[in-house]
């Protein structure tokens, strides 16, 4: 079964980033908006083991503030997203902690860089960009407090399982 780590942040542009997501992402009824800090991977590991290696990484991230408020995307792959402005960096060095991890590091795809990001949607590669510029990132843009890193399983539907919510330092 795959896992993933993620940050759920509250949006105060939820509604209209939904509204954006349910014409465009295929997995919006699957997860709600969400950063990942470890895509998914598959891995004998146990839950524990998991939950152990997150919360080490966040017990010495203390809370932070993000600001989704710049569009963007891989257009080569259909893919457009909400990227982190203010926050970007701390989620980026989240995100290289975990994947030093002997448990994360041979998930690690070198081969995409790392760009923190709500995907708002998965569309034909010729489209992505034209329909990236056709939003008005006034609209989506939020920022939010971040105070927590979640592990999730993806079960065999799609959905998101939150195994474990692990608070960053206060």
């Amino acid at each position: 079964m795959q896992r993933s780590v993620l940050i759920f942040p509250a949006l105060t542009s939820l509604d209209a980033v939904t509204a954006v997501r349910r014409r465009y992402d295929p997995l919006v009824e699957n997860i709600r908006p969400h950063v990942s800090l470890v895509f998914p991977f598959d891995s004998p590991a146990p839950d524990s083991s998991i939950v152990a290696a997150v919360a080490a990484a966040a017990a010495t991230t203390p809370a932070f503030t993000v600001a989704f408020d710049r569009l963007g995307g891989d257009w080569v792959n259909g893919y457009f997203w909400l990227a982190a402005g203010a926050g970007a960096a701390t989620l980026t060095t989240l995100h290289d902690r975990l994947y030093r991890t002997p448990l994360f590091r041979d998930f690690l795809r070198s081969d995409l860089p790392y760009r923190p990001h709500i995907t708002l949607g998965k569309v034909a590669p010729a489209a992505a960009a034209g329909i990236a510029a056709g939003l008005h990132v006034a609209d989506l843009a939020s920022t939010s407090w971040v105070t927590a890193i979640a592990c999730e399983r993806i079960l065999p539907n799609g959905d998101s399982d939150v195994f474990a919510t692990l608070p960053l330092a206060r």
